[in-house]
């Protein structure tokens, strides 16, 4: 019980110093609340992608553990505002009106 805790905060600390060397990569990042978003979703996906990575390749080393949930947190948040900005840059209106005649206007 005692070593999963200790896995668990591993994976946390590792994807929190992760994100936070991130953060360097991302100087557009002004606000304490971008900030704190960008280091938080780097913490939680390494706390579950480095889960998942461990298992698949079946790491059994405590450093390769560490070392993957840093790298997670890193990219992880990356890909989250990646992903973000692939979403607002979408015009989801114009994509419904594609989809479904029914709510174009009568002038298109």
């Amino acid at each position: 019980m005692l070593e999963k805790i200790k896995e668990s905060a591993d994976l946390l600390l590792a994807g929190f110093l992760g994100s936070v060397v991130g953060l360097y990569f991302y100087p557009e990042f002004k606000t304490k609340g971008q900030i704190l978003r960008f280091v938080l979703s780097g913490s939680i996906i390494s706390y579950y992608g480095g889960r998942f990575i461990i298992a698949y390749y079946h790491l059994e080393s405590d450093a390769l553990s560490s070392f993957f949930g840093f790298l997670i947190g890193i990219f992880g948040a990356s890909l989250v505002q990646a992903g973000k900005r692939a979403v607002d840059s979408l015009d989801l209106l114009e994509i419904l009106k594609a989809r479904f005649p029914f709510l174009r206007g009568k002038n298109e």
